[in-house]
């Protein structure tokens, strides 16, 4: 877990470093270029401030996939996310409603609520498990699940080893690949919707908001994406039986 949340934030940061430098082109290429001249200023302002928290969002990812696929826990994930919600509803309100800083306050109020989940779910992770090598930690229930969560930022960081990263990242490559189209999947939907005018982009991105959790899709792909690799990962006789079952369970 250490080193995917190694890999999480050096993936986060250069995400933003690339954004930060390709601001512009980004947008360019995302949206229509009669469109741009009106929603350049408010997107580069809104990008920038998410662009500089990415590294916290892709932490989250991982933080509430080994609450789930680890520690067989979905309720503290649902948890921590309904709280960072509550958080960005709050500060929505008051920078932008109160405020009047319009995408600066938006991206500011997402930041802090996915923060303050990142914050709950390690606080989480401590009490179950505590910030310990695998060798010393404690069991959870009636199992032994190795979840090396070291005492310190200083030890995790001096027993990073880029090679132990290589096979994960080689497990974990169809599952990048499946948000790799999705994201690009969402990009060509957005550079349609703004061909016709920035308020048919507006329109299109609430449509998005609204009907995305109705569909159901976001929260099945999540727990299939937290659920689906701990159990392949524990191979044997009869893995693809149980990946199967598990699939029909979570639908």
């Amino acid at each position: 877990l250490a080193d995917m949340c190694c890999f999480a934030i050096c993936c986060g940061l250069a995400v933003s470093c690339f954004m930060f430098w390709n601001c512009h082109r980004v947008l360019g290429a995302l949206v229509n270029p009669e469109s741009l001249s009106e929603i350049a200023a408010p997107a580069a302002a809104y990008m920038g401030i998410r662009a500089l928290a990415f590294p916290v969002q892709l932490l989250q990812l991982v933080l509430a996939a080994a609450c789930c696929g680890a520690l067989q826990d979905t309720v503290t994930p649902l948890k921590a996310t309904a709280v960072g919600g509550a958080v960005n509803l709050m500060l929505d309100l008051v920078l932008i409603a109160g405020r009047g800083l319009g995408t600066v306050g938006a991206a500011t109020a997402t930041a802090s609520g996915q923060l303050v989940a990142v914050l709950l779910l390690a606080r989480a992770l401590r009490r179950s498990r505590g910030f310990e090598p695998a060798s010393t930690a404690a069991p959870v229930g009636n199992t032994f699940i190795e979840l090396p969560l070291l005492p310190n930022p200083f030890s995790w960081f001096r027993s990073l080893r880029p090679s132990r990263m290589l096979p994960l990242i080689a497990f974990a490559a169809p599952f990048m690949w499946f948000q790799f189209l999705q994201i690009t999947l969402i990009c060509l939907e957005t550079r349609m919707g703004s061909a016709f005018g920035a308020m048919s982009l507006a329109a299109h991105q609430i449509a998005y908001s609204v009907w995305r959790p109705l569909l159901l899709s976001d929260p099945i792909m999540q727990a299939a994406l937290s659920l689906v690799p701990a159990c392949r990962a524990k191979g044997g006789v009869g893995v693809h039986e149980r990946v199967r079952s598990l699939a029909q369970a979570i639908l």
